[in-house]
């Protein structure tokens, strides 16, 4: 949904604003959506690498 609506907002500006031709590029959008996501899975588990390493019981006592 995000790279649809980003398409078009992309389209738009450089269309109308820059007037410039618009050139879609599925590879340059394939790769941003997976390093994205990469990201998004990796500063997950980035921020709950305490709470996952620790014993359930020890951290609902410390909390």
């Amino acid at each position: 949904m995000a790279l649809v609506l980003g398409g078009i907002g992309g389209y738009l500006v450089v269309q109308h604003v820059l007037e410039i031709n618009f050139v879609v590029m599925p590879g340059i959008m394939a790769l941003v959506v997976t390093l994205s996501v990469l990201a998004t899975v990796a500063f997950g588990l980035i921020s709950t690498w305490t709470a996952l390493s620790v014993r359930p019981a020890r951290l609902l006592r410390a909390a």
